[in-house]
């Protein structure tokens, strides 16, 4: 959970769970342009996180980025 406040908004981001460089290098390349619209915006592959996270993943698959808390 982010530590969220006014003071801090812009410190949160929205990151796609499996980044979006990364998702076409694994296949989406292959997609229609509407298909890749729709997981761009797709609700059930977006969060909320911290600045510094989103920077640091970038479009890194899960084999090459963990998420620094382990609970994750």
């Amino acid at each position: 959970m982010l530590p969220y406040t006014y003071r801090r908004a812009s410190q949160i981001q929205t990151d796609h769970v499996v980044a979006l460089g990364a998702a076409r290098r694994g296949g989406a390349y292959a997609w229609t342009p509407q298909r890749r619209l729709e997981y761009a915006n797709d609700l059930d592959v977006l969060l909320a996180v911290d600045k510094q996270t989103n920077y640091d993943k970038g479009s890194r698959t899960a084999d090459k980025w963990r998420p620094p808390r382990r609970a994750y």
